[in-house]
């Protein structure tokens, strides 16, 4: 339930089911959705983090990072594929984001940083 401070939006609807998503939304919806997975620019995989486009046209700017931390702008084709699991996905958190404590992405990070030093 770490939220996560990204702005995804599409022109005519606005933010409408893209507010405050939380870490778990991201998880689930990158595991669901094939069109969230890219190759950047780089030729490498990367994972879209942010979206805005058209859900009328398809016209779209995204955001991929990849392994390495590099960030790229794509273009995604299927775009209506992506922005809807994610609004599907956000809007079934919406009934429990603020009612448990959430750790921020710091805490989370150190968590996992944490998490591997002891396996190791």
């Amino acid at each position: 339930m770490a939220p996560v401070p990204m702005v995804n939006s599409l022109a005519y609807t606005g933010t409408r089911g893209f507010r405050a998503p939380v870490l778990g939304v991201y998880m689930e919806w990158l595991e669901r959705c094939e069109q969230a997975h890219v190759s950047d620019d780089y030729g490498m995989h990367a994972m879209i983090y942010q979206f805005d486009g058209s859900s009328r046209s398809g016209s779209n700017h995204c955001m991929a990072v990849n392994c390495l931390g590099q960030t790229s702008a794509v273009h995604i084709v299927g775009f209506k594929s992506l922005w809807t699991s994610f609004m599907e996905i956000n809007t079934r958190y919406d009934d429990y984001k603020g009612e448990a404590e959430a750790f921020d992405l710091e805490v989370v990070s150190e968590i996992i940083m944490m998490m591997k030093f002891i396996r190791h």
